[in-house]
């Protein structure tokens, strides 16, 4: 287990949990933590989607730590422009400053970017477990996420195709 604290999205920690892999997250991160906008997305309006029931237990044994946000001018402001969970994860990230953020959508990403906060998602989390030994086969990881409903552009599945060779 690493040092890091993490801040995840929705996304990352579904994609994770449909491949039985949520283990990933505490080899790789200290903390993992969720906004509540996050829980209530994946947990109760998504209840009966694969993942969920996962990522619920592990809320639950408290693995994945459940945040409140404090500041709401800064969660609405973030709302125009993101959806509520993405918007509550950064709101999260410039309240508490942890040192990653977990995060797939692109929008999300670039506002990320605007206020510095660092940033990686599903498939930087299991290319680093690839890395660190936490998964053997990248390619089929990757496939199987595929399989599962992660949506990847056909050229970066390309060039992380060479990377694994």
């Amino acid at each position: 287990m690493h040092g890091l604290s993490v801040i995840a999205n929705s996304s990352p920690l579904i994609h994770l949990a449909r491949l039985e892999r949520l283990d990933i997250l505490f080899s790789l991160y200290q903390e993992i933590v969720i906004p509540e906008a996050v829980f209530e997305e994946i947990v109760v309006n998504g209840h009966q989607r694969p993942g969920s029931l996962a990522i619920r237990q592990h809320c639950e044994e408290k693995l994945i730590h459940v945040k409140k946000l404090t500041d709401e001018k800064l969660f609405r402001a973030f709302k125009r422009e993101l959806d509520y969970g993405e918007a509550a994860v950064l709101t999260l990230a410039m309240e508490t400053r942890h040192d990653l953020i977990l995060l797939d959508e692109y929008e999300a990403r670039k506002t990320a970017s605007l206020y510095h906060l660092k940033y990686t998602g599903f498939i930087g989390v299991i290319l680093k477990a690839y890395k660190a030994g936490l998964i053997k086969n990248f390619k089929a990881t990757l496939d199987q996420a595929i399989k599962n409903g992660f949506y990847i552009n056909h050229e970066l599945y390309k060039q992380l195709m060479n990377f694994d060779k």
